[in-house]
């Protein structure tokens, strides 16, 4: 059974930087604004306290959302980055869990006679998810993603229950079946003889 093709680290860590950029481009115009009317400001002939005090006053609302843009950039600069990280680590475990089955595999295929012996197939890996939380509010503390997080270690492991031989593989119950198409995420259709058949060609012998 052909793998799918895991996706592009790297076109996803170029997707998410297209994205940071959108961010920093939001935040370049605050600035801008803020700095066109300052240089208002130095301009105006005299206007009198009320109209440099409304001028101040929009210059210190321009500030204050080129902070609260500029929280909300590092805090999605920062978990985009990680996600990229745990995305990465999906992708080598799944590699890995279809290198170790195409070799096991093949080594099933070459299985004669019941009594031969069987190869565990790696059980599939459940992926992390990366569930981003929103942008601390303004004035609230920052939200970071784990500091110097370390991805957890790739175990390749069969099932406990895997048929040892080729003869018990043939005469597995139905719990047993459904219980090892379950757990390698293998459709449950069909007759009992059909679901061994399956299960017998996902891990690479032919009945």
């Amino acid at each position: 059974m052909a793998a799918p093709n895991p996706p592009n680290p790297l076109q996803a860590f170029g997707h998410h930087m297209n994205q940071v950029s959108g961010d920093l481009a939001s935040l370049n115009i605050h600035h801008a604004q803020a700095s066109a009317a300052l240089n208002q400001l130095a301009a105006a002939p005299g206007g009198g306290l009320g109209a440099i005090g409304g001028q101040l006053a929009g210059i210190a609302q321009q500030l204050n959302a080129m902070q609260q843009q500029q929280a909300s950039s590092f805090h999605s600069v920062e978990w985009r980055l990680h996600r990229v990280e745990v995305e990465q680590h999906n992708d080598r475990a799944r590699s890995r869990v279809e290198n170790q089955r195409s070799i096991k595999r093949s080594q099933n295929s070459n299985a004669h006679g019941d009594s031969a012996q069987l190869e565990p197939l790696a059980l599939p890996i459940a992926p992390i998810v990366v569930v981003v939380p929103a942008a601390p509010a303004p004035g609230a503390p920052a939200n970071p993603p784990p500091a110097n997080w370390v991805a957890p270690a790739i175990v390749l492991a069969g099932h406990v229950q895997f048929p040892q031989t080729v003869g018990q593989m043939k005469s597995m119950g139905n719990v047993l079946t459904n219980t090892l198409l379950a757990a390698y995420e293998l459709p449950l259709g069909g007759t009992l003889p059909a679901r061994r058949k399956a299960f017998a060609e996902f891990v690479g012998y032919k009945i």
